[in-house]
This record gives C-alpha cells, sequence and structure tokens, in this order.
C-alpha cells in the first residue's frame, strides 16, 4: 500500500486546494479504521503537516496550547422557548435604503 501522506501530495498535485485535510485523514485512517478513529494526537500531527505545505514557516508559539473544548449534549427543554425573547426583531434595511448623513465640504470649520 502507498503511502498516505505520499498520495496526498499526488492528489494535491492534481486537485489543488480540493484535497483537503479530511482526505488526508481519510488516507491515514484507511489503513484499518475510519477517519474520526484517529487518535486526537496523530490529527494534530496531520494537521500541522497540512497546514504548512500551504503556509511554508507555519508554526504554533509554544504554550498556545488550548485544551479541548468539551461539548455537553443536553435533553431537550420544552419550557425553552418560553425564555427567549417573544418581542420580533426589526427587520433590517438593505444598504441601499440607509441614507449618510450629509457633510458639507463648502462651510468653514474655523
Amino acid at each position: 500500500m502507498p503511502d498516505p501522506v505520499q498520495a496526498w501530495r499526488r492528489l494535491r498535485e492534481v486537485e489543488g486546494c480540493r484535497a483537503s485535510l479530511i482526505d488526508l485523514y481519510q488516507l491515514v485512517a484507511s489503513q484499518g479504521m475510519a477517519a474520526h478513529q484517529l487518535p486526537p494526537e496523530q490529527r494534530r500531527r496531520l494537521a500541522e503537516f497540512a497546514v504548512s505545505q500551504d503556509w511554508p514557516g507555519f508554526s504554533i508559539t509554544t504554550g498556545s496550547d488550548r485544551g479541548p473544548d468539551p461539548i455537553e449534549v443536553a435533553d431537550y427543554d420544552p419550557g425553552w422557548p418560553a425564555t427567549s425573547s417573544t418581542k420580533p426583531r426589526p427587520t433590517p434595511k438593505p444598504a441601499a435604503l440607509i441614507t449618510a448623513p450629509r457633510i458639507n465640504l463648502h462651510r468653514r470649520a474655523w
């Protein structure tokens, strides 16, 4: 089986930016697992590699690592709609209907 990174590079040569990071994940994961099953550390390394292909010299500042932002899925609360505002929002005006204040360039400021 060909090296997945080399296969992704060839894909990038043909498809350009249409060959995405997800494609790289899928090529690596095709060796026995689904793309979403790749370990987070491996996905991070692959992402850094892929970014470096588009932006040579790209680096992440040491110490700028951010911990995971866990997403908590809650059960639906049937009372939730009552907690939001029932006041209708004003309809925004199209930009063409908004008039700028007139600026008089002939008036002396002194």
